[in-house]
This record gives C-alpha cells, structure tokens and sequence, in this order.
C-alpha cells in the first residue's frame, strides 16, 4: 500500500486514535462526540510528531465522530 508511512497518514491515524479514546460516549443515542478542541489535538501531534499536518486537526468540539447512522464524521459512507 502506498503513503503507508507517510508523515501525514501517521498524524491523521494518531489523531483518530487521541480522538476516540478521548471522546464522550453516549450510550442513549449510540454515538462518541469530540471532547477536545482543536488547539489541544496539535498540541498533542506536536508532542508526537515535529511538524503538524493540518489535514490531521478538521476537528470541532461537540462533532459527532461515531453514530448508529453512520453518519459521524470518522465514518466511512459506502457506495452501492
């Protein structure tokens, strides 16, 4: 696979992974919801890595990241 190890496709699977794990789940509505903003998510890929990919932080508190629906924004939408 190519770009595998690329510098950007490491910070944006760090970030997904800094996201999730941070994230607020709600049970009753069967979603994650990003607790961190987005100052706090470069400082983190700083502290990972040298340089920040700003492709990696398209990240808002209170975003919707996972949903029953499928329609959070770390979801994948198929195409049949």
């Amino acid at each position: 696979m190519p770009n595998k190890r690329s510098l950007s496709s490491l910070q944006k699977r760090a970030a997904k992974r800094f996201l999730l794990n941070t994230a607020f789940n709600d049970p009753f509505r069967a979603e994650k919801v990003c607790t961190v903003n987005r100052d706090t998510l470069i400082r983190f890929l700083q502290e990972q890595f040298n340089s920040v990919s700003m492709d990696a932080v398209n990240f808002l508190r209170g975003e919707v990241l996972v949903d029953s629906r499928g329609t959070g924004s770390l979801q994948t939408t198929l195409r049949r």
